[in-house]
């Protein structure tokens, strides 16, 4: 199997198989771009260079996990308070879309959570990316003859290659990739935080020796996000773990430790990761995320929806059945239907001695709609008593609907209010209100579940708005009570 990872200005494969819970890497290979390859509309010649390295390196694997490096990635790390994972998923899409960058949902995104050491709470950290540069990275890969099987974003992608146990303090990953540089500050409980740098490899100089002007700038600033990082979170960074061209840069890390005045070193392959030493006696770590994609295609951490990126039914060969199969089906239903044709004006000559028929059992029935009259008037008698009835069912129903704003107004926290309470013949309930914070939502939510009589209550949306320059959460609730349903009764809204 291939691992690929797709950046600006080059392609780096890995062929591996796996062998239970290891990695056995047999070869690796770049190919580099003289230009932007996202920039190009010529897919075809890309895909046609791509086969040709592939084959030139004697790469013949068809199936491929894939990454991409880019720096329109967009991270974000986000605090919530206890709840479902389909309930984080509405609040992070609406907080993509908050922005004129992702509001045409021309973005795929993919998020991870981890549960917070302090108040119980959910640290989500998500990534976002334009649709367009991952339906070039699948076209890609399917024009040059390989079938993808999954995909990640670098960096977050880096947290699942299984490095030593990490220390309970926090440690920063840094990938200096060619034309932009990442900070992954993690620890025992996960991933804290990602941080990107425009500042990369090919800024630090082509022929492998090291422009010190752009040397200092990129420390410096590698500085100063550490120092940020440890002033909000009041946790000092005393590890850096470098990953980066080793072959062209040797040395790095130590020139970077004397800059930012850590301990920084060089990343070491994980013990599950072996290396075929007859072909591969040693691995650059520029690949490592080639190696985090291929963690990642085993692993379950991170949530997306493949339908989203690529569908079975845009391919070739389903277009070319279907076509083949509605051309069958037109046939047959064709054929079908000359012979339901012929077959109809046969019947035509039957139904209508049967209308003749018909006619005279309407005339009968005729006779026998006088006797009906005489019981409809009993009938009219009946429907008085039974309208009296549903007028004293009506009252108690009132009753009832009563108690019901008075239990919804008893759980409302005090931070929290109603604006409008839509009900429905059936006990379905949709609550719209405001809220000063997202806690707050989550409060409502648990004491409207605790409320006897009441089905279960869920978020359907929550949405960040303005009043008089102050932040509150807009949301809508669904949650309803246990009532006779009476099928005569309408919706009705109440507000």
């Amino acid at each position: 199997m291939l691992s690929v990872e797709i950046s600006n200005k080059s392609i780096r494969v890995l062929a591996f198989a796996k062998k239970g819970r290891s990695i056995v890497i047999h070869k690796a290979a770049l190919l580099s771009f003289s230009q932007d390859i996202f920039q190009s509309k010529d897919i075809k010649s890309l895909a046609k260079e791509f086969r040709t390295f592939l084959k030139t390196n004697r790469i013949s694997e068809n199936k491929a996990c894939f990454t991409l490096t880019h720096s329109g990635v967009v991270f974000k790390e986000m605090l919530l308070p206890p709840m479902s994972h389909k309930e984080a998923e509405t609040i992070i899409v609406n907080d993509i879309e908050r922005g004129s960058r992702f509001s045409a949902r021309n973005y795929y995104y993919t998020y991870r959570g981890y549960q917070a050491i302090e108040a119980k709470r959910l640290r989500i950290i998500y990534s976002v990316v334009e649709k367009y540069l991952i339906d070039f990275c699948i076209r890609l890969l399917k024009d040059s003859g390989l079938k993808p099987l999954s995909f990640s974003l670098a960096p977050l992608n880096l947290i699942d290659i299984p490095f030593e146990k990490l220390p309970p303090k926090d440690i920063a990953y840094v990938l200096l990739e060619r034309q932009v540089s990442y900070v992954l500050f993690v620890s025992g409980h996960g991933c804290q935080g990602v941080y990107s740098i425009d500042w990369g490899l090919d800024d630090l100089g082509q022929t492998g020796s090291l422009d010190e002007e752009a040397f200092k700038n990129l420390s410096e600033e590698l500085k100063r996000i550490i120092k940020s990082y440890e002033t909000q979170r009041d946790n000092l960074i005393c590890d850096i773990l470098i990953m980066f061209d080793n072959e062209k840069y040797s040395g790095l890390e130590k020139r970077l430790a004397l800059f930012v005045n850590r301990y920084a070193v060089a990343v070491t392959l994980p013990k599950t990761v072996t290396l075929r030493p007859k072909t591969l006696p040693s691995l650059n770590l520029a690949y490592l995320p080639c190696l985090a994609a291929a963690e990642s295609y085993r692993s379950a951490k991170t949530h997306f929806d493949f339908s989203q990126i690529w569908d079975f039914r845009s391919t070739l060969d389903y277009r070319r059945k279907v076509l083949v199969g509605a051309s069958i089906v037109a046939l047959v239903t064709a054929f079908f239907g000359l012979a339901s044709i012929l077959k109809g004006y046969t019947q035509y000559q039957d139904l209508l001695k049967q209308y003749r028929q018909a006619g005279d059992e309407v005339r009968a029935l005729e006779a026998q709609t006088a006797t009906l009259d005489l019981e409809r008037q009993k009938n009219i008698d009946v429907k008085r008593k039974l309208l009296l009835q549903a007028s004293a069912v009506s009252d108690l129903k009132k009753i009832s609907w009563a108690d019901t704003f008075m239990k919804v107004a008893s759980a409302t926290p005090e931070d929290s209010w109603i604006e409008s309470v839509s009900l429905s013949r059936l006990g379905d309930i949709k609550l719209t209100g405001k809220a000063l914070t997202l806690d707050a939502v989550a409060l409502y939510i648990r004491k409207l579940r605790s409320v006897s009589n009441f089905r279960e209550s869920t978020l359907r949306s929550v949405r960040e708005a303005t009043i008089e320059k102050e932040i509150v959460q807009d949301f809508e609730i669904n949650t309803g009570v246990i009532v006779a349903a009476d099928a005569a009764d309408e919706k009705k809204d109440v507000k």
